[in-house]
């Protein structure tokens, strides 16, 4: 037997099974009819997508930049590492640090110390944070190794102490330094404070259990005899360090090829200062280094250059000396009060015109009016036509111009006066080593001889002015960095902590998804039962109305999570450039957005089509009378 639309029945009353291109019209057509429901819809998942996609892109997008940051950033700090502890001992808390990771090597290593001679031994400046009665050397030589799980203990307790806020801080350790405080466990009562102290601070947790604790309090005498030999073990070192050629040709030894032992010998042993320190790591450090020693020799170079005021007269300023010679002396010798007049009745310069006209005398002698504070006076000069900029300098408050401002004016004062014979000269720019790191500081005609200057400097140790100017450049973003990222959380960005923020974040951002989706797909189906009643008894399938519903859903979740995504793909790239500019173009995790952005289609498209399952099915499920009698 056929139907009419020749599918073949397999007996009376046989239900026809529609194909699924069919549910796909029905749901299309359910979409374009509901335009507006179908738009409410979207935009939940627009909203839940983008959402979604904002906070696991900005979390990749920090932690992208962080890494990036903090490789470029490491040879810095070990670089800045190296120099500290090539000028003072080391503290207690890293000397702590080398008993729990490297005891046997630190044996050695102090074993192997040439002793302290009169020619070699240096005052050696005590290191904030050490307790004093450590640098005293021990009777008998102590037992590393033993100490090493204590020395662990102290140092995880030093930095839990350190990691407390100050007001819990102060409760535990009083006015006492922290090394100090845990070192000296064993006074009385004093472990019995640390824990019943801590006991009543919340959010946070003693890291070692009471037997953690008296163990470490018990070994307390044996660690301040091994700190007190390894303090006097840093005053041999620093000795080796002095007999090398001091503090900066120790470090200078690491722009070569670098002989460990040699490092070792010379008060700077890297596998202890700088552990784990690769090939690859010590080109990067010796790199550092050299471009520490650039920016240096330019501070230098700047410091000498701001000694003595460019403002001042120099022999190449005055085209005749001899004839500034006369000038003066002429115009000392005419009755009529002027400005050139005042200039030479002046005793620094009135004493050098009786003599025999001598340049350098008598540049010396201008110089010293050059400084005066009361050398204008607006009576003198009003016959006088002045340059601009010296009469923007006069209409200030000549008591309070800075030191360079006062020598300035009288320089342009002077050139005033002298018929043309000191040469102009512009104002130089005040220069200063962060300055550097803009490109145009030194092209101006008045900065020649302090670009001269630096770049002499900078030839000295093999370097030059662009990637001085580089290297500044490079520095000044990396601090432009490190306060943005000191700025993402109560105290700085730390990849752990926002991992676990970042999780919470996505379970809400899922959880409004859900919530959203789920009730926008419940409405739009509930207020279709009598079009469902209606397909019913037409002899639509329960599977059928299921799979329309499911095309539809899916559709709309299609559309809303990829809009949704180029939505939140669009908020993070603005706000990645908001907050880190160039820095994040740089490191572009393409890979991980993308990532990001397919997860987030995903999680969107499935729970569009949850959401609407479970009210389908539902639906699906009423007979057709119940359906129709619904009241919407």
């Amino acid at each position: 037997m056929s139907s009419p639309s020749g599918k073949t029945l397999k007996g009376i009353g046989a239900p026809i099974r529609l194909p699924l291109s069919v549910a796909g019209q029905v749901a299309w057509t359910s979409i374009r009819v509901r335009m507006v429901r179908s738009l409410v819809t979207v935009s939940s998942v627009v909203l839940a997508v983008a959402f979604l996609l904002t906070v696991l892109g900005e979390a990749a997008v920090n932690r992208a930049v962080w890494v990036s940051h903090s490789a470029l950033a490491q040879p810095e700090r070990q670089a800045a590492k190296l120099r500290a502890v090539l000028e003072h001992p080391r503290s207690d808390e890293e000397l702590l640090d080398l008993v729990a990771n490297q005891a046997g090597a630190l044996a050695a290593w102090r074993a192997a110390l040439p002793p302290i001679t009169q020619q070699l031994q240096q005052p050696v400046t005590q290191q904030p944070g050490t307790p004093q009665a450590n640098v005293q050397s021990p009777a008998a030589e102590p037992d590393f190794p033993a100490l090493s799980t204590e020395a662990g203990s102290a140092v995880r307790l030093i930095a839990w102490i350190d990691d407390l806020k100050p007001s819990q801080r102060y409760l535990l350790v009083r006015n006492r330094l922290v090394a100090e405080f845990v070192l000296n466990l064993d006074a009385p009562g004093a472990a019995a404070h640390c824990r019943d102290t801590s006991a009543g601070f919340k959010g946070v947790r003693l890291p070692l259990d009471r037997d953690g604790l008296d163990r470490l309090a018990a070994a307390g005498p044996r660690l301040r005899t091994a700190l007190g030999a390894l303090a006097e073990a840093e005053q041999r070192r620093l000795a080796q360090v002095a007999a090398a050629g001091g503090p900066a040709a120790v470090a200078a030894k690491l722009t070569g090829p670098a002989d460990p032992a040699a490092m070792t010998a010379a008060g700077a042993p890297l596998d202890q200062i700088l552990p784990g320190l690769t090939a690859a790591g010590q080109v990067a450090l010796a790199g550092q280094i050299r471009l520490d020693r650039m920016v240096v020799a330019a501070a230098s170079a700047l410091a000498k250059a701001n000694e003595i005021d460019p403002s001042l007269l120099r022999p190449d300023d005055v085209t005749d000396w001899p004839a500034l010679h006369r000038l003066l002396a002429e115009a000392s010798a005419k009755p009529e009060p002027t400005a050139v007049q005042r200039l030479a009745k002046l005793p620094a310069v009135s004493a050098v015109l009786g003599a025999e006209p001598d340049g350098e005398r008598l540049r010396t002698a201008l110089n010293a009016v050059l400084t005066m504070r009361r050398f204008y006076k607006a009576d003198a000069w009003k016959d006088v036509p002045l340059a601009a900029e010296t009469k923007q300098l006069t209409q200030q408050n000549l008591e309070r111009l800075s030191e360079r401002r006062l020598i300035r004016l009288n320089r342009l004062l002077t050139e005033a006066v002298t018929a043309g014979l000191v040469r102009y000269r512009p104002a130089p720019p005040v220069v200063t080593i962060d300055r550097l790191a803009d490109g145009d500081v030194l092209l101006a005609p008045a900065a020649a001889d302090l670009k001269a200057a630096i770049e002499t400097a900078l030839s000295g140790v093999g370097g030059n002015l662009a990637e001085l100017s580089a290297e500044l450049s490079r520095r000044k973003a990396a601090g432009v960095l490190t306060t943005t990222f000191s700025g993402l959380g109560p105290t700085g960005y730390d990849p752990d902590a926002n991992r676990e923020r970042t999780f919470w974040l996505v379970v809400l951002s899922l959880l409004v998804c859900t919530v959203g989706i789920v009730n926008a797909m419940t409405m739009a189906v509930t207020e279709r039962f009598r079009e469902i009643a209606t397909m019913k008894c037409l002899g639509a399938l329960d599977s059928f109305i299921v799979k329309a519903f499911l095309i539809e859903s899916a559709a709309i979740g299609l559309v809303g999570a990829g809009v949704g995504a180029v939505g939140g793909v669009l908020v993070v790239l603005a706000q990645a450039q908001w907050r880190f500019g160039g820095a994040f173009w740089q490191v572009f995790p393409a890979s991980e957005l993308a990532l990001v952005a397919a997860g987030s289609i995903f999680c969107g498209l499935f729970l569009a089509v949850v959401g609407a399952l479970f009210p389908a099915v539902q639906a699906a499920r009423m007979s057709p009378i119940e359906a129709m009698r619904v009241d919407l």
